[in-house]
């Protein structure tokens, strides 16, 4: 994002999107609805930092990378749950390295195993058009198939 214009990282910063996927009549079936605002926090290119002529608006045949950050409820067995409840999941073990450690995470029946990984999958599913189309409105866009616009990291907002 740094090799962007000042007014776009301030325009893409400010933009707030709001997704509800909650439905009433899905009372069997793994995925639960989301309640979740977004917004973006960095636009880069992929290898923007080893080349010095790419950047979002040119990104030279390699993908867009986009992080996000997300607050609201997603829905779990009995009722809505905050996201970063849901999404919780410790290290266990080990050494300060992490040798013999490993991630030991809540069930939850609408969600499996491993909710956090399972929840920023359907983030990820559920945003990328309307992704896709606020940055094209910016100017940033994939022009040829194998140049995607990809969500690449997604942290929980408080």
């Amino acid at each position: 994002m740094r090799r962007l214009p000042i007014k776009a990282k301030r325009i893409i910063r400010k933009k707030k999107f709001s997704l509800n996927t909650i439905d009433p009549d899905n009372i069997a079936g793994w995925r639960r609805g989301l309640d979740i605002k977004w917004r973006i926090t960095n636009v880069v290119s992929e290898h923007e930092n080893w080349y010095e002529d790419q950047n979002p608006y040119n990104p030279k045949g390699n993908k867009i990378l986009v992080n996000i950050k997300v607050s609201g409820n997603v829905e779990s067995n009995e009722d809505l749950k905050e996201i970063s409840q849901v999404a919780r999941y410790t290290r266990v073990g080990g050494d300060k390295d992490g040798w013999g450690s490993y991630y030991n995470s809540n069930y939850y029946s609408g969600w499996g195993y491993d909710a956090h990984k399972r929840i920023r999958q359907e983030i990820r599913a559920k945003i990328a058009n309307q992704l896709k189309n606020y940055l094209k409105l910016l100017g940033i866009s994939s022009d040829r198939y194998w140049q995607k616009i990809e969500v690449n990291k997604i942290t929980w907002e408080k």
